[in-house]
């Protein structure tokens, strides 16, 4: 199992103890750290199947950066580490939003069956759902010959300005035909919509 890690922690030795943790507990990670200023930006560049990030209580800061951080890319399985039970607010957030709290009081042991429980859960159903979408929608019917040209050219990588110069359309108009693909698919980003893609050719 080949996961990519990311963590935010400011504790130095929280940061330190928790991959340690990893490290021994899900095999073949890929751990990196950053700042939690710079998180948005890692997971844009680089998909990131777990985020380890610490939360102080009743901070907004905090709060507005997870928000943010499940709005960028709900794909990430994201957990929140803390020293003291949560406000209300961020337990309500994390039920709704398939978020995981760690305290650092559990056991190395309870850690370690919380992330890999946890991230293989979320993962199978994430992976199910998708297959399941991919069986009922046939892509080539249920997409224009346009819509299919540009949504292989943003599953490549290619930015909207590099397929309106390639298409000789406006930007604006490749933006229409990828909102009204994410909407015709019900994908939430395009990293599912590479997953459903790849899935659907698999099963072709």
């Amino acid at each position: 199992m080949n996961v990519n890690v990311l963590i935010a922690i400011d504790n130095f030795i929280n940061s330190v103890g928790i991959k340690a943790i990893i490290s021994e507990g899900i095999l073949t990670s890929n751990i990196s750290q950053v700042p939690k200023e710079l998180i948005i930006q890692k997971i844009q560049s680089k998909a990131i199947d777990i985020l380890v990030i610490d939360y102080q209580k009743n901070n907004a800061t905090d709060y507005a950066l997870i928000k943010d951080i499940i709005k960028t890319d709900p794909r990430v399985k994201l957990f929140i580490l803390t020293s003291e039970k949560v406000d209300s607010k961020i337990i309500s957030f994390s039920s709704k939003n398939n978020i995981e709290i760690i305290l650092n009081t559990y056991t190395h042991k309870t850690i370690i069956h919380l992330l890999n429980f946890s991230y293989l859960d979320y993962k199978s159903k994430t992976t199910l759902r998708l297959r399941k979408k991919a069986k009922n929608q046939n892509l080539i019917n249920l997409l224009s010959e346009r819509e299919l040209e540009v949504a292989l050219m943003l599953i490549k990588g290619n930015r909207l300005i590099t397929i309106a110069q390639i298409t000789n359309l406006r930007k604006s108009t490749i933006s229409t035909y990828k909102r009204r693909i994410f909407e015709k698919t019900k994908v939430k980003n395009l990293i599912e919509m590479a997953e459903l893609f790849s899935i659907h050719n698999n099963m072709a």
